[in-house]
């Protein structure tokens, strides 16, 4: 699993995925239809059996990993039950068989949950707080990828993975892009319509950016990775972000 291979399956998973969700209306708080496309076209022709999901809003990724994994089960976790994307993301999955909606802390629930060829898929927590769980999934050997969202260029915590993770790789390759672009229409269109400040490409917070959209990583498992140091040096890298903003603040 590797960039190479997921731009060479794109063109052959782009009809059926167009096909698949092509009913699919986009939400304000979604991602980009591109960034599922990347998540499939980087597996190939191997379907996970369990997709875990870490953070849901209001269900847009979750539909469309059940739509395009219909054989897979589907365990997607939000953390909180009372906020009014919870009600509108139970609604929108109420149909769909192979999904399992829960609420909790996806730090504690998915590890326990994990089962052998599975994947992941991390929206929360963002940034840095989200990579110990990523390290944890990854180091059970269960898990042949796991996929973080939000991570665009220029951040501190891409700059982190880009130097520390082995394999990564993201959907803001200008090829998978030229490939993949015209699927975020409607997203791009609902965004805008909504004055939201990432409404549009290469624009994120009012800002441009080098990445396409928000953007999603990819962490395949590699056999020769010992993935318990690796998560020892992303909780060493937590807390040295956090005495950095503690110093900053007091500054």
């Amino acid at each position: 699993m590797n960039l190479i291979e997921t731009l060479d399956n794109t063109s052959s998973f782009l009809s059926e995925f167009e096909e698949r969700v092509r009913d699919v209306d986009p939400v304000i708080k979604g991602v980009l239809f591109s960034e599922i496309l990347f998540l499939q076209a980087s597996l190939g022709g191997r379907p996970p059996s369990q997709i875990l999901e870490s953070g849901r809003a209001q269900g847009q990724s979750t539909k469309l990993l059940s739509l395009c994994f219909p054989d897979s089960q589907v365990i997607s976790v939000e953390h909180n039950s009372s906020s009014p994307d919870a009600a509108i993301a139970l609604e929108r999955l109420a149909s769909l068989p192979n999904v399992a909606p829960l609420f909790g802390d996806s730090r504690i629930v998915l590890p326990a949950l994990v089962q052998q060829n599975s994947i992941a898929l991390i929206d929360g927590p963002k940034g840095l707080r989200g990579l110990p769980l990523a390290g944890r999934l990854l180091a059970t050997g269960k898990v042949r990828a796991v996929y973080l969202h939000d991570f665009y260029q220029g951040l501190p915590e891409r700059r982190y993975i880009e130097r520390h993770i082995p394999g990564v790789f993201f959907s803001d390759n200008p090829d998978f892009v030229r490939q993949s672009k015209h699927l975020d229409g409607p997203c791009w269109t609902t965004n805008s319509k909504a004055g939201k400040a990432s409404g549009r490409p290469y624009h994120f917070a009012g800002q441009d950016q080098e990445s396409y959209g928000p953007t999603m990583a990819c962490i395949p498992h590699l056999p020769d990775v010992n993935y318990r140091r690796l998560l020892n040096r992303i909780h060493l890298a937590r807390v040295v972000s956090k005495l950095q903003d503690l110093f900053l603040r007091a500054a």
